[in-house]
């Protein structure tokens, strides 16, 4: 919103938002009517490798290019190329590749009258990086079980079983593939509850975990 406009007390102006995206690790800028580059946040910044003093004033076709426009951008004409694809790749000033999600909207100013555009920018690379050191960890933990000298399995909360290390295959005389996902119950029919997974003697227990692990030996 360009700053020439005032806002009622109970408005809250682009500028803020900015503030509050920026709390929240969200990229945002705002374009005015003549499609410059007004206002971008801290996180907007570092993920397009763009200074605000660099961009601002200048047409965000011109800061933004090879980025496509977005088919809901108010100021986008009728002849130019647009997408409806909010998934973007967007690469920073360190040549790194950010997956972002790009959202838009119009910004109104004290007369209900269209004065801006505000984008908002998404970064997944902090999900994508969590989920890889999850996979990572729990990749880890599987070799470090596959390895022990005792058999060990482990079973969801409906019984199922999730794993199953090399040693659990040559006692028991099942491979890991005939047993995965099979009901603890079915394979070891003949293995009293206390012994092994006993926790699921008790469905419909609210105090049950979401998994559990159990060992066997020779």
């Amino acid at each position: 919103m360009s700053k020439t406009h005032k806002n009622p007390g109970n408005m809250v102006s682009s500028e803020a938002w900015l503030e509050i995206m920026d709390e929240l690790n969200i990229g945002a800028f705002t374009v005015g009517l003549n499609r410059q580059v007004t206002s971008m946040n801290l996180t907007a910044q570092a993920l397009l490798g763009v200074k605000n003093s660099e961009a601002s004033g200048r047409n965000c076709r011109e800061v933004f290019m090879g980025v496509p426009c977005l088919a809901k951008c108010p100021f986008r004409g009728s002849n130019e190329p647009g997408t409806r694809e909010p998934l973007i790749q967007l690469t920073n000033g360190e040549d790194t590749i950010h997956w972002t999600t790009r959202m838009a909207a119009p910004v109104f100013g004290c007369d209900g009258e269209v004065v801006g555009c505000m984008t908002i920018l998404q970064d997944h690379s902090p999900i994508t990086d969590l989920i890889d050191r999850i996979h990572h960890e729990e990749q880890n933990t599987k070799i470090i079980l596959d390895n022990l000298d005792v058999g060990i399995f482990t079973v969801d909360r409906g019984g199922h079983i999730t794993f199953f290390n090399t040693e659990a295959e040559k006692i028991v005389g099942y491979s890991r593939r005939e047993v995965l996902g099979q009901p603890f119950a079915m394979i070891f029919s003949d293995t009293p509850p206390a012994r092994a997974g006993g926790i699921f003697a008790q469905k419909g227990s609210c105090s049950c975990p979401l998994s559990s692990f159990s060992w066997c030996s020779t």
